[in-house]
Formats: C-alpha cells, structure tokens, sequence
C-alpha cells in the first residue's frame, strides 16, 4: 500500500493510506489487481500487482 500511496503523491493525489485499503480490495475482487502475502520477517503484508 506504500507503493500505491507513493504512485499518488506523485501524481498529485494526497489520499490518507487508511483510504486505500477498500478501494484495493474492490480491485482484487474484480480481479483488475492481484494481491499476495510478503513476509518481512515477523511483519507479513501485502503486495499488489497486475492481474
């Protein structure tokens, strides 16, 4: 979610990280975005990409 919060400072965009998480997920069911399980250690997160 980093990365996608990143994409949209850059492009203008200022929208709180806690914003993001329903669209994303709205995404993923629509199968317009993939998301998988990234283990950093004890942390696990979640990375997106393109479906």
């Amino acid at each position: 979610m980093a990365q996608v919060n990143a994409e949209l400072v850059n492009r203008g965009h200022h929208i709180p990280r806690t914003s993001l998480s329903g669209p994303l997920q709205k995404l993923c069911q629509r199968k317009k975005l993939r998301r998988q399980k990234v283990k950093d250690g004890k942390k696990q997160t979640f990375a997106y990409s393109e479906w």
